[in-house]
């Protein structure tokens, strides 16, 4: 029996000779793993794991040559040129291109790897990792519940590249708490060439969610999912969490990510915006679901209408998701003197 304490709790681990060794004598569940897909990443997770730790105290040279062992065992075409330097491709172009920020300009965060960005001081924020990243997307798909012109403004510049090279970009968003700049979506569809899809009844959908897929025919596609909105204060400062995927480590979430995104942009819930076509029924649906236009909320100030800051309509629409999609009705707001 093996002298290691092994800790009680919930597992999924691969049963190994060790393993078996490690739990004798404990009170145990063992379940066959009959699904093909779930028995190959427990497996390559395994031999991943042991892989990179056996590399960590090998030289270049001998990392090499550990690698086309390995390959050659597993009846592989391909394998590391014997140069003694492990190097990668950065990018590939049949022909030079007249805007070089495409292959120059990258994301701080490296496109392999997943990343939580909370726009922390002195680390990327969402605003800079989005604008490196749209440059160089084959194909973009935003899914918004509001747009702002202060959020467009940020990300203005590279959108309008994506246009001139013909990148197609979608956009999914709602009349949710009146908080759209219906300028700003005139200015994504006239300007930028967006193709832009609106939910009329956002009590309908409660379509809450912020996302973008940046999609990349190289196979190195990645997403952002969290809780920015497309506002300056959301994408920069705010105290906002966004967790950055990417399709060469979670290829099945980006698949679903994907594929939910077509069922709302197919859906009847969502229609094309157009300005010219129904620009004025989208300027009342979102007076109607703006709360300081309703007879409830709406005040007026020594004949002054009071309307709130882009940060206060945050609070108010987490306040109605709260209400209306979970059913508490009894909430807490703090926030510093002077926000309102």
């Amino acid at each position: 029996m093996s002298d290691k304490v092994f800790e009680e709790g919930l597992y999924e681990q691969l049963i190994t000779e060790l393993l078996v060794d490690e739990i004798d004598g404990g009170v145990v569940e063992i379940d066959e793993v009959k699904s093909k897909s779930v028995a190959d990443d427990l497996v390559a997770s395994f031999v991943s794991e042991k892989i990179l730790e056996k590399l960590a105290e090998l030289e270049t040279d001998k990392k090499i040559e550990l690698a086309n062992m390995l390959l050659s065992q597993i009846d592989s075409s391909d394998s590391l040129p014997s140069t003694g330097k492990i190097a990668q491709l950065r990018s590939y172009f049949t022909s030079d291109l007249s805007d070089q920020s495409v292959k120059k300009l990258r994301p701080v965060t490296p496109l392999r790897e997943m990343a939580l960005l909370t726009n922390a001081k002195g680390e990327p924020s969402m605003s800079s990792e989005l604008s490196a990243e749209l440059i160089s997307a084959d194909g973009v798909d935003i899914i918004m519940s509001f747009v702002k012109h202060s959020g467009l403004n940020l990300i203005y510049d590279e959108i309008k590249k994506l246009k001139n090279r013909n990148i197609p970009v979608r956009l999914v968003t709602t009349v949710y708490m009146g908080a759209t700049d219906k300028s700003a979506l005139d200015i994504l569809v006239r300007d930028l060439g967006v193709k832009v899809k609106i939910d009329l009844e956002a009590k309908k959908t409660r379509l809450h969610a912020k996302a973008w897929l940046i999609n990349r025919n190289s196979g190195f596609s990645t997403a952002y999912v969290g809780s920015s909105n497309m506002s300056n204060a959301a994408m920069t400062t705010g105290a906002e969490w966004n967790v950055r995927l990417t399709q060469v480590q979670s290829p099945v979430i980006l698949e679903k990510f994907s594929v939910a995104f077509e069922t709302y942009w197919e859906s009847q819930d969502y229609v094309a915006y157009d300005p010219e076509v129904n620009g004025m029924l989208v300027e009342e649906a979102l007076q109607q679901a703006n709360p300081t236009t309703t007879n409830d909320q709406w005040s007026m100030l020594s004949g002054i209408e009071v309307r709130p800051h882009d940060y206060q309509l945050e609070m108010l629409e987490e306040l109605d998701a709260e209400r209306k999609v979970r059913g508490f009705h009894k909430n807490l707001v703090v926030a510093a003197t002077g926000t309102g």
